[in-house]
């Protein structure tokens, strides 16, 4: 909750959910702070996708070996990882909205918006 990146990612994560989530898609985050903080990091950066707890150790983190937040994956039906991406990748999240588009057989909306000024990269 208290790293910056984050903080800069989520709402371009809500987006990603807004437009393509659904029965066929599932977005979650794995938050690594307690319950309240997590829920004061979704009121106060307007996420409404679901967010679990990491259990004490981190096992889901460790399980997809973290070394970064955020770190994001996009993993397919078959539980491959089609792709991760640590700190926010600009590139990487508009791949991961046209992939999204493409399996809801939707067209594809700019995730980022022409008043925006998104750096390509931020390290996490």
């Amino acid at each position: 909750v208290s790293c910056p990146v984050c903080q800069f990612t989520f709402p371009f994560l809500e987006r990603l959910y807004e437009r393509y989530g659904s029965k066929d898609v599932t977005l979650l985050g794995i938050s690594q702070d307690d319950a309240r903080a997590t829920k004061e990091f979704a009121d106060e950066y307007g996420v409404t996708f679901p967010i679990a707890l990491d259990a004490e150790g981190y096992p889901a983190s460790n399980a997809y070996g973290l070394t970064n937040v955020p770190t994001s994956f996009l993993i397919d039906t078959d539980g491959s990882v089609k792709i991760a991406s640590m700190g926010f990748n600009k590139k990487d999240l508009e791949t991961v909205a046209a992939e999204l588009s493409q399996r809801h057989k939707i067209p594809l909306s700019a995730l980022f918006r022409p008043d925006e000024s998104v750096p390509t990269n931020r390290p996490g």
